[in-house]
């Protein structure tokens, strides 16, 4: 949920013969029938497509962290930032995993080659 009432959905991929399991979940796809697909949301009963500020805010990312990228020296328009955004990381994963080395690490006694 993002808001009062609102929805956030996503098509997942890999469908075909996929067996539901409670121990997996399909993968969230990156495309819709060979286009570049954007997760959608339900407002007030109408449909639309999430910003990208909206996206990089449901993957840790702060406010405006895609202001002023360029790609191939232009500004990076909508469809580069979804793209970016899909080909990223959560941050709080990527966080969480780094942490988790370093603890790893801290515990371990060093060893010589």
């Amino acid at each position: 949920m993002t808001g009062d009432g609102d929805v956030l959905a996503f098509r997942a991929a890999g469908q075909d013969g996929f067996v539901p399991s409670s121990e997996v979940a399909p993968p969230v796809c990156a495309t819709r029938g060979g286009g570049a697909a954007m997760p959608t949301l339900l407002v007030g009963g109408e449909v639309r497509r999430a910003t990208p500020g909206e996206c990089l805010a449901l993957q840790g990312f702060p406010p405006g962290f895609l202001d002023g990228v360029a790609v191939g020296g232009r500004p990076a328009c909508d469809t580069d930032k979804y793209r970016m955004i899909g080909n990223s990381w959560a941050v709080p994963l990527v966080g969480w995993v780094l942490r988790r080395i370093d603890a790893e690490l801290a515990a371990e006694p060093p060893t010589s080659p």
